[in-house]
């Protein structure tokens, strides 16, 4: 909302970010099933391999593909990849921010590939927990680092964002 106050437009990003966010906290806690007392029936109880109602556990069992996997590929291509690209200068950093895409910065790209290495499940089966809660952390950290963004500097300012074409924004502006 601060963007929106300071510059006069919603941030897609921000609002999509938010409403996953939220839609990712409900698939965790099987939407309120264990809160509500809700048997898993039909679809749910044949697929789910946690026998809970949620969908990515249904589709694991639907589609024979691990939900971890897709967002462990998702996430380092999205946390790891994406920042050296840009920091190597093979891509241009600014067509993202034209496109209103946030890409993490690249100090968090570290964290990033130590939740993808978690996500990998080796040696118990239990590493996956911890990836996620990597993960979190550095989502955290990226929305701290833009809201520090958005409180110190013009990065969002989008007639800004077009006049400044190799930027990098970081801790000392």
């Amino acid at each position: 909302m601060r963007v929106k106050k300071r510059y006069g437009y919603i941030h897609w990003f921000f609002l999509l970010f938010f409403v996953f966010n939220i839609l990712a906290g409900l698939e965790e806690i099987s939407w309120g099933q264990r809160l509500f007392d809700l048997k898993t029936e039909g679809v749910f109880a044949e697929y789910s391999d946690q026998n809970e109602i949620n969908f990515h556990n249904t589709l694991q069992g639907l589609l024979m593909v691990k939900t971890k996997h897709i967002a462990m590929y998702a996430l380092f291509i999205y946390g790891v990849i994406f920042p050296w690209l840009i920091r190597l200068g093979r891509v241009n950093g600014t067509w993202f921010n034209n496109r209103q895409m946030i890409i993490p910065p690249g100090f968090l790209s570290v964290g990033f590939l130590i939740a993808s290495l978690f996500m990998i499940d080796i040696p118990t089966g239990q590493e996956e927990e911890i990836g996620e809660l990597f993960y979190s952390i550095c989502f955290l950290l990226m929305m701290m680092h833009n809201l520090n963004l958005s409180r110190r500097t013009n990065f969002f300012n989008l007639s800004f964002q077009e006049s400044s074409e190799k930027r990098t924004p970081s801790f000392n502006e």
